[in-house]
């Protein structure tokens, strides 16, 4: 990573009565979508305990992180895993990592 790499942290929890394996399963579709996007290095996907989720994607530069939001809301996997999450709970932060620790 060098210091034009953004890190897109998406926060957020999953409808009521939505399966871990139903949203999952929809975020493989998403995945080959932002795999293929111009920039994209890597994505982490986490939850806590009490349901709230982290989307951590790695991107080369922010410009390309922007891009690809736009396209996003575009892409047929969207309309799939989209309407899983709870629109109200979503926090979105585009950052620059500082220092990586092994």
């Amino acid at each position: 990573m060098n210091d034009k790499t953004a890190l897109e942290v998406v926060m957020f929890r999953l409808k009521p009565g939505v399966s871990e394996a139903d949203f999952l399963d929809a975020n493989r579709a998403v995945q080959a979508d932002l795999h293929n996007s111009s920039g994209y290095i890597r994505r982490e996907l986490s939850r806590n305990d009490d349901g709230q989720w982290f989307d951590l994607v790695y991107w080369q530069s922010l410009v390309e992180a922007q891009q690809a939001l736009e396209a996003f809301s575009t892409w047929p996997s969207t309309q799939r895993m989209a309407p899983m999450i709870d629109d109200s709970s979503i926090t979105m932060l585009h950052v620059h990592p500082i220092a990586t620790y092994n």
